[in-house]
Parts: C-alpha cells; sequence; structure tokens
C-alpha cells in the first residue's frame, strides 16, 4: 500500500533500506518537537489522509526521544474520525510527558543517533505491517 511519511527524522532520507517500500513521499520536518510532527499529522488528517502507522508506536515516551515518523494514506477521502481521535490522544500524551519534564533536552549527538535509529526501525516495522496487511 503506498504511503506517504511525515518526520523529523534525517535517517529516513537517507535509507535505503526503506525503498523497499511503497513510499509515495517523506515530509522531512527539521525540528526536534514530535509534537509539531503530530500536529502536521494532525493535520494531513483533517484533509482526508488516514493514519497508517500509530504515532505512539514503541515503548519509548514522547518526552524520551525527539524524534517521530508516522505514515499515512496518500490520497486523502472522508475525514477519519478513528485517525483523528489516534493523533489527538497523541499529541495530549505527548503534551502531557512534555509538562511534567523539567529537564532541559541537551542530549549528545551520538545518543541522537541512537533516538534516529529506534524511529527508524519503528516506522519500518510499521510499514513492512502496511505491507502484509
Amino acid at each position: 500500500m503506498k504511503c506517504k511519511v511525515i518526520t523529523n527524522n534525517a535517517k529516513l532520507l537517507e535509507a535505503d533500506a526503506l525503498k523497499t517500500f511503497d513510499i509515495d513521499e517523506v515530509i522531512y520536518m527539521d525540528t526536534l518537537d514530535i509534537i509539531e510532527v503530530m500536529k502536521t499529522v494532525r493535520n494531513y488528517i483533517h484533509k482526508g489522509h488516514k493514519l497508517l502507522t500509530h504515532p505512539l508506536s514503541g515503548s519509548v515516551k514522547p518526552v524520551e526521544t525527539p524524534f517521530k515518523s508516522v505514515a499515512i494514506s496518500v490520497d486523502p477521502a472522508t475525514l477519519d474520525m478513528q485517525s483523528l481521535s489516534i493523533i489527538g490522544d497523541a499529541i495530549l500524551m505527548a503534551e502531557k510527558f512534555k509538562r511534567n519534564e523539567n529537564r532541559a533536552l541537551t542530549i549528545p549527538e551520538s545518543i541522537l543517533d541512537d533516538f534516529r535509529l529506534i524511529d527508524y526501525d519503528l516506522i519500518r516495522s510499521g510499514l513492512e505491517g502496511i505491507n502484509n496487511f
């Protein structure tokens, strides 16, 4: 199934392994704020796109990683209320974690690379699930 991926993870722009998936477009956002990524996903859902991967996949809390990749449908259709509910809940959860987190986000580049890899593996796994559906 063709999809779009909205991400702030530059690793997806260079990842040859993703070429095996039917990705129509990677929408890259140059930000370390996953809430901005999720709000962009929400904007696409309002236009009629449907979530294909969960915005809170994996066991990493939203405040613990600065990277998020989410797959959505390529072609807009009617507003999918389930997708809207899921992304809305994900945004609220991320905002709640952010409010409760007191430390500043100062992560060394080597650790950021690890978080990029975790996000990459999560979206790759989600895309494999889409292809097997």
